[in-house]
């Protein structure tokens, strides 16, 4: 399946981040609370991105994105991420 992205959006990937090491404070937080809601960027892999765009994405980008901005979407029973391109705060490169 190839899904083009229109619109000036991006198709991304969440990229897992290494968990913090757990301290041993106490606190009690409600049963669906998630400390990755609370994060205002994340990190995600860039795989496709709209014609319009204007930065040019290259294979193996990561961005830096605002978390809130992220739109799912359940395509043929598989989940893909989408944002705008206003919501890449900044690209990671490997140089």
């Amino acid at each position: 399946m190839l899904i083009i992205p229109c619109n000036n959006r991006i198709v991304v990937e969440e990229v897992e981040q290494e968990k913090e090491e757990e301290s041993e404070t106490t606190f009690l937080l409600p049963e669906d609370y998630s400390s990755s809601d609370n994060e205002k960027f994340k990190i995600y892999k860039f795989v496709q991105a709209a014609e319009t765009c204007a930065n040019q994405y290259v294979e193996g980008d990561k961005l830096l994105v605002e978390s809130y901005l992220v739109e799912e979407a359940e395509i043929s029973g598989k989940k893909v991420s989408l944002v705008g391109e206003s919501a890449v705060v900044c690209i990671i490169r490997n140089a």
